[in-house]
């Protein structure tokens, strides 16, 4: 699954090059592979870890794959018990569109993920855009609903992302 994951992440980053980038609007003090991450303490009112949520844009999968939108979440989990998510939950909305992940790369297989008591997962979900939208140019925008489950408790949040266009990567990179 590993040699499997470094395929997929090569493969998608490889697709990267583009003038836009994906910024999220709230909470984004964090990066994640150098790319700026929205974060989030799990649970907020008393935080055992977090979740950090990056875009990587517009990429393509694979060879003869459609074009499809990378969003990768690190959930870092700082409590005595473990933690899960279920990937096939984690949805983009893209033009008032849901849709649930079409490919997920992970470090573990099944699209149950298991993140150990103080244990760190990295999850990279592909979304295949709707026709109109597989170019960055006709993307202005998207929202990530995600929910991870801490222990007793579910926790879920909307993450906005904006579209940056090259001037402004150039302005925010000084």
């Amino acid at each position: 699954m590993q040699r499997n994951l470094a395929i997929v992440v090569a493969l998608a980053a490889s697709g990267c090059a583009q003038h836009y980038a994906y910024r999220p609007a709230e909470n984004a003090t964090a990066s994640v592979a150098g790319v700026q991450a929205a974060s989030y303490s799990i649970p907020a009112d008393a935080p055992r870890g977090d979740v950090r949520i990056a875009s990587f844009g517009i990429v393509q999968v694979a060879r003869n794959a459609p074009r499809a939108l990378h969003v990768r979440m690190v959930i870092a989990n700082e409590s005595d018990r473990a933690w899960s998510m279920d990937a096939r939950q984690q949805v983009a909305v893209i033009g008032g569109t849901r849709m649930a992940p079409s490919w997920i790369a992970a470090e573990q297989r099944g699209p149950i993920i298991t993140i150990a008591a103080n244990g760190r997962s990295t999850v990279n979900l592909f979304y295949q855009l709707p026709p109109g939208w597989e170019r960055a140019s006709r993307l202005p925008e998207f929202d990530l609903l995600w929910s991870v489950k801490a222990g007793d408790d579910v926790v879920t949040a909307r993450t906005p992302f904006d579209r940056l266009r090259g001037e402004e990567l150039a302005f925010i990179r000084r």
